[in-house]
């Protein structure tokens, strides 16, 4: 009876470790399940806001302005993403007497490259075509414009899902050229 108990006792204990055995190929598909979960999901949307350093058009600038926007993403290559952004944005300009409000909002479609420097830290570039819309409240004047979009940022992620972003855009058009800064955050979805 006590060798009885003592096979029992043993038998007991062992089964719970010889079901936790696994082979190496076992381990092997737990670790490119963790490597999928790693993965960026294809689509990202980035809520931003903006500061205009400098905005020129009809021989006038301003050196300061505010606004915000978002961007919606696809990435489709291996750095490689296209984007949807608009953005919405007000500065003042100073004439000879008076100051004049301008709202301008533009929307461009932009070809992404992202190169990681490490595992939570990328740079990025972007050149696309905007077409922007301005209103000049003391005129009651209202434009259009066509025109090229560049920029250059860096990315950190806090978390698999969530990016802060920091980057520098310039748009340039026959009559009008501007220097914004963006501060945002990217989600993945």
């Amino acid at each position: 009876m006590k060798k009885t108990l003592t096979f029992l006792s043993s038998l007991i204990f062992t089964l719970p470790l010889c079901a936790n055995t696994q082979t190496a190929s076992d381990f092997d598909s737990q670790k490119i399940s963790i490597d999928e979960s790693k993965k960026e999901s294809d689509f990202y949307l980035i809520i931003k806001g903006l500061s205009v350093l400098r905005q020129e058009a009809d021989h006038e600038t301003s050196h300061s302005g505010h606004g915000g926007g978002f961007d919606l993403g696809y990435r489709f290559a291996e750095g490689f993403a296209v984007e949807y952004d608009f953005t919405y944005g007000e500065t003042k300009l100073e004439e000879s007497d008076m100051t004049i409000g301008r709202i301008f909002y533009g929307q461009s479609l932009d070809l992404i490259y992202t190169k990681e420097v490490t595992e939570d830290v990328g740079i990025f570039g972007k050149f696309g075509y905007e077409h922007e819309n301005e209103k000049v409240d003391a005129h009651h004047q209202k434009a259009e414009e066509d025109g090229i979009n560049i920029g250059l940022g860096i990315e950190y992620a806090l978390n698999s899902s969530y990016k802060i972003i920091a980057e520098y855009e310039h748009f340039t058009a026959k009559e009008s050229d501007s220097d914004l800064v963006f501060g945002g955050v990217m989600f993945d979805f």
